[in-house]
């Protein structure tokens, strides 16, 4: 996935500032993609030169003129390509399992503290998440599609949580049972 497409996708619902696509990408997408400040403005000037969005200037009073930001017909083209492209797993590179791997040979103890870690914060993030589906899903009323969308994307990340924790109980479970390693003999 790249951020011009997740720049689309956020166009693709209503005209926005760069703040507002900001402000989704640290809320109502926080937990599909991580975009900073920079990235998004950087991005934003990608695309309105090669004619992905438009953007018009709404004066303010006392403050500058707000740039408003409209998909283009050639953005709405670039997402459907993009689309219809094969999507890429990303590839393992996992520095959990990584140094995991070197306690074969290292104390695993500050393997354990970390791991710990990694089981409060994933406590953490999946009450954050639980209270994120009541708080947007969660009503009588039917979801549009977009929120259906959206909690699907959630519930893939509440899911892949839920996996990370259970794999570093297990982490944890093991390491306190590693025995000490024996020196090597030359």
């Amino acid at each position: 996935m790249s951020l011009p497409h997740v720049i689309l996708t956020v166009l693709s619902n209503c005209e926005s500032t760069g703040y507002d696509i900001t402000k989704a990408f640290s809320t109502s997408i926080s937990y599909v993609w991580k975009a900073s400040h920079q990235q998004v403005y950087r991005e934003l000037t990608k695309l309105a030169e090669k004619g992905a969005v438009s953007c018009r200037l709404e004066p303010q009073m006392g403050k500058p003129d707000r740039k408003v930001y409209a998909i283009t017909p050639i953005g709405t083209d670039m997402l459907q390509t993009w689309l219809l492209s094969e999507p890429k797993l990303a590839p393992e590179r996992d520095e959990y399992v990584a140094r995991l791997l070197s306690c074969e040979v290292l104390d695993p103890s500050p393997m354990l503290g970390h791991v710990n870690q990694l089981i409060a914060e994933s406590q953490q993030l999946l009450n954050h998440y639980a209270m994120i589906e009541q708080r947007e899903f969660g009503q009588a009323s039917p979801l549009t599609n977009q929120q259906r969308l959206l909690r699907l994307a959630l519930r893939r990340t509440i899911h892949q949580r839920r996996a990370w924790l259970a794999w570093a109980q297990e982490v944890r479970d093991e390491l306190t049972m590693l025995a000490p390693r024996e020196p090597c003999s030359a």
